[in-house]
């Protein structure tokens, strides 16, 4: 397989501080990507494209950005689903977050619930079994989430 830098990604996918696309997904208006950025503070970014080639940031929403982490997307019939964190992972002071977009531009944040968000942390996300799958770390173990639907999450 050749590969190719697409052209202007340093400045398509740069910004202050560091800058960070980890996961990837065919979606919202083509291609979708996620991750964050490190600058001042930490934030959950994406960035879609309708050809691979040509991408575009995502406008920033304090509402659903803010201090967060996407570590992973994934895209089923209802829309997509991306998993990560907010806080600090490094000092183990962080909690599982959720976010769902119908066109990968518009990003909501699924409300914080302590009892199942609370010190975890998500690392990843699927379409399958009863909906939607995630997996992660709850501490020194492992963890999994499962949903019947983009707006019900479940342990």
């Amino acid at each position: 397989i050749t590969w190719k830098l697409v052209p202007d990604a340093k400045t398509i996918f740069g910004g202050p501080g560091n800058q960070a696309a980890v996961s990837v997904v065919a979606g919202g208006p083509g291609v979708v990507a996620v991750g964050v950025e490190r600058s001042s503070d930490i934030d959950a970014v994406a960035w879609t494209s309708t050809d691979g080639i040509t991408w575009e940031r995502v406008p920033y929403d304090e509402n659903s950005l803010y201090e967060g982490e996407m570590w992973s997307v994934t895209a089923g019939d209802a829309g997509l689903v991306a998993v990560g964190w907010t806080g600090w992972v490094a000092t183990q002071n962080s909690d599982a977050a959720v976010w769902t977009s119908v066109d990968g531009i518009k990003w909501e944040r699924v409300p914080h619930d302590e009892a199942l968000f609370g010190g975890v942390e998500m690392w990843d996300v699927t379409f399958g079994g009863p909906g939607i799958v995630a997996v992660g770390s709850d501490g020194p173990n492992a963890a999994v989430w499962v949903s019947s639907s983009k707006d019900e999450l479940t342990p």
